[in-house]
């Protein structure tokens, strides 16, 4: 999670965090949380939470739960 936490910063937009958190190829060895949000995106500033999860199985990427949350919306998360 460190790894991908820090690769975060680099990514430019949503698309590219998720495909970032989804680790195609080898996925999380354990699950975490990031809250984050993009300020030079066009329109809106939504706020995301993705829950990632290690990768299940015989499956090769993490598991990815994501909430967003639009202006004037409240988002709670605990663990």
């Amino acid at each position: 999670r460190y790894f991908l936490g820090r690769a975060l910063l680099g990514v430019a937009n949503f698309v590219e965090a998720q495909n970032l958190l989804r680790n195609k190829g080898y996925g999380a060895a354990e699950g975490f949380s990031v809250n984050m949000t993009f300020l030079d995106q066009e329109g809106d500033r939504m706020f995301h939470n993705a829950e990632v999860g290690p990768c299940e199985e015989n499956s090769h990427e993490s598991q990815l739960s994501i909430y967003t949350a639009s202006p004037r919306e409240n988002m709670v998360h605990c663990n």
